[in-house]
């Protein structure tokens, strides 16, 4: 029998672990393979959603992070699998990249109950926001309609000013529902507006006259893409305005009011 004093088995204790040390500076550490390529590999149980590479837990068996064989990531993440690339807190927030489609880029919990809402980012710069049930409310929590705003809201305006000598003027639309249109000469334009964007866009056109000459609405569809109230033209002075809404099956603008102040 060989007896070890205290300090000789200090000493081999510390040779020891010198020794892995300079084992493990040599070598990679592989676990789930006998031949890691990096200096720590861990290799998972399968390739799906089904199986794990890498998972925390607390005391309580909680899941603080999994790591999926198909490359999923949840954090804070309580659920067995899931079908998101970047799960966080359950279904507080999920980022959701697929190779292609309209969701790609986009933030939303999932919806699985009344009062609860989606946040959606798309790849191509859209936002949609909604509860579930598919309504979206701006300042309320409970929209009745596809879109319920609680207070004010104001839509910036397109200014446009009618400079040269043309009588005739086309006026492009597009994505706008307010236009300001200032005739600075003293030369009467008639006024043609482009199509609309979709159907049912409002559009209120309002005049801020700073010559003397008007701005000129004939009721002609045909021609000057509008249907207006009253057969004949309005003549529009400064301060007046005139309201439209798009109908795409007729493809002209049809006069919902007009103020002739």
């Amino acid at each position: 029998m060989i007896l070890f004093t205290n300090n000789t088995k200090q000493l081999l204790i510390l040779l020891l672990v010198f020794s892995m040390g300079n084992v493990l500076q040599a070598q990679n550490v592989g676990i789930g393979t006998n031949t890691p390529t990096a200096r720590l590999q861990v290799v998972g149980q399968g390739n799906s959603f089904t199986t794990n590479t890498l998972m925390l837990k607390n005391l309580s068996g909680d899941t603080l992070l999994r790591m999926m064989d198909n490359g999923n990531l949840g954090i804070g993440y309580n659920a067995t699998n899931y079908t998101r690339s970047l799960s966080l807190g359950g279904n507080g927030m999920n980022f959701y990249l697929p190779d292609n489609g309209p969701f790609a880029g986009a933030v939303f919990p999932l919806m699985t109950s009344a009062g609860e809402y989606s946040l959606s980012i798309l790849s191509y710069a859209n936002l949609i926001l909604m509860q579930f049930g598919g309504n979206v409310g701006i300042g309320t929590t409970s929209p009745k309609v596809s879109l319920e705003v609680s207070g004010a809201f104001a839509t910036a305006p397109q200014l446009m000013s009618l400079l040269n000598s043309n009588t005739n003027f086309l006026i492009e639309v597009r994505n706008s529902s307010f236009i300001i249109a200032d005739n600075k000469t003293s030369i009467d334009k008639s006024i043609t507006l482009s199509d609309g964007l979709a159907d049912g866009q409002r559009l209120i056109f309002l005049v801020r006259n700073t010559g003397t000459g008007k701005i000129i609405f004939i009721d002609s569809p045909g021609v000057f893409n509008t249907d207006i109230s009253v057969t004949g033209s309005f003549v529009m002075d400064d301060d007046d305005t005139i309201s439209f809404i798009w109908d795409a099956s007729a493809g002209y603008w049809v006069e919902t009011g007009r103020s002739n102040n």
